[in-house]
C-alpha cells in the first residue's frame, strides 16, 4: 500500500505543526509502490485537492488532519501579500494613506475622506489587504463601504448599515474573501453582507455596551460572531464550527480587546491590553496563559504578525513611532507616522 504525504507551512514558511502530525499528513493513495503526486488546490471549503498517479490516476481529498481546515486568513494589513503585516496609517488631516510595505516598499494613496472609519481588508482575495472606508450616511442610496481592490486597482461601493452602526471586515463564508459587517449597538444585532451570493445573515448577540470582537476563535477558516463585554470582562462567542455559544472571562472593565493568534495554530486568541500596566493578558488557544509587559497608558495597541512567522505579535503604536515585540525576530522600534494618524493594524479592532 502506497501512502501520499503532504506539508503545509505557515506564511512565514515554517512547518505548521497544527497540520496533520507535527505538520505532515500521511494518507492512503492507491497500491502501486510507484507513487507521483502532480498537482494540488485549495477548495474554497479549506479542504485540500491533490491529484497523481499510482497504477492509475487518482485523487485524494484531505481535511487537514484531524478534521482540521486550511486556514484562509492573512496577516492583518499586509498590503504586498508577503505574510508579513506592514507599517501602516491613515492620516485624517490629508486623507492619505502611508504604507511601508516590508516587500512593497513605501507609498502614499490618497483614498477617503477625514470623517471616514478605516476598514481594511481582504475584499478581492488576493492575499493583500485592501484600502478601505465605512462612511457613515444617512441616505440609505449611497455606499457606505468603499473599497480599492488591490488586484484591479478599481472602486467598489456597496450599501451597509446605518450611521450610528460599528463597521468591520471579515471571512465569514470561509472562501478567502473579506464580507462587509456592521454591529448595531442600539439592538446588539450584527448584519452581514455575503460578497458570494448578495445574501446576508442577521444575528443578535450582545447588548449595546458590548463591543465587537469578531474573528476566527475555533480555527474552521470562518470568522466568528463576538463580542466584549466590559462590564463583566466577559466574552460571548458565537463558533460557526458547531453553532454553540462559548463564554470566556479575560480581561476587567478597563482593558482593550486584542484577539490576535498568538501561538499560531490557526485559531484566534482571546486577549486584553492593559492600559494602567501595560501588560498584555493572552489566552492561548493551544492552552495556558501568557502576559506580556509591553507598552504604556496611552499607547495604541497594533498586534499584527509582523515579522511573518504565522503568529501574531504584540505591538503598539506611540505618536508615530511603531514598538514590536516580533515573535520570531525580536524587539524593534520604528518611527513611521505622526501622533494624529490612524494605524491601520488598531482597525482591525474594535474602537
Amino acid at each position: 500500500m502506497s501512502k501520499l504525504g503532504v506539508i503545509r507551512l505557515t506564511t512565514g514558511g515554517n512547518l505548521d505543526s497544527s497540520f496533520g502530525t507535527n505538520g505532515i499528513l500521511l494518507t492512503q493513495f492507491g497500491v502501486s509502490n510507484n507513487l507521483g503526486a502532480s498537482d494540488a488546490a485549495l477548495q474554497s471549503d479549506g479542504k485540500i485537492v491533490v491529484s497523481g498517479t499510482s497504477a492509475g490516476f487518482g485523487v485524494a481529498r484531505l481535511i487537514g488532519g484531524s478534521g482540521a481546515v486550511a486556514p484562509t486568513t492573512f496577516p492583518r494589513a499586509d498590503f504586498d501579500g508577503d505574510g508579513k503585516s506592514d507599517l501602516s496609517v491613515f492620516r485624517p488631516s490629508d486623507s492619505i494613506w502611508y504604507l511601508n510595505r516590508s516587500t512593497g516598499g513605501f507609498a502614499a494613496v490618497r483614498y477617503g475622506l477625514s470623517t471616514d472609519r478605516i476598514v481594511p481588508g481582504d475584499y478581492d482575495g488576493d492575499h493583500k489587504a485592501d484600502l478601505a472606508v465605512w462612511r457613515p450616511n444617512a441616505d440609505p442610496n449611497n455606499p457606505d463601504f468603499y473599497v480599492l481592490r488591490s488586484s484591479t486597482n478599481t472602486l467598489q461601493g456597496v450599501s451597509w448599515g446605518l450611521p450610528n452602526d460599528l463597521p468591520f471586515a471579515a471571512d465569514f463564508d470561509g472562501d478567502g474573501k473579506d464580507d462587509y459587517g456592521v454591529w448595531r449597538p442600539s439592538s446588539g444585532d450584527f448584519y452581514i453582507l455575503f460578497q458570494a451570493t448578495g445574501t446576508y445573515r442577521h444575528y443578535q448577540l450582545g447588548v449595546s455596551s458590548d463591543k465587537p470582537v469578531v474573528a476566527d476563535y475555533d480555527g474552521d477558516g470562518k470568522a466568528d460572531l463576538a463580542v466584549f463585554r466590559p462590564s463583566e470582562g466577559g466574552w460571548y462567542i458565537a463558533n460557526s464550527s458547531d453553532n454553540s455559544i462559548r463564554y470566556v472571562n479575560w480581561g476587567l472593565s478597563t482593558d482593550i480587546p486584542v484577539y490576535a493568534d498568538y501561538d499560531g495554530d490557526g485559531k484566534d486568541d482571546p486577549a486584553v491590553f492593559r492600559p494602567s500596566n501595560g501588560v498584555w493578558y493572552i489566552l492561548k488557544s493551544s492552552g495556558g496563559f501568557s502576559y506580556v509587559n509591553f507598552g504604556t497608558n496611552g499607547d495604541v495597541p497594533v498586534p499584527g504578525d509582523y515579522d511573518g512567522d504565522g503568529k501574531d505579535d504584540q505591538a503598539v503604536y506611540r505618536s508615530g513611532v511603531w514598538y514590536l515585540n516580533r515573535s520570531t525576530a525580536g524587539f524593534i522600534a520604528q518611527t513611521f507616522g505622526l501622533a494624529a494618524d490612524k494605524p491601520a493594524p488598531r482597525a482591525y479592532l474594535p474602537e
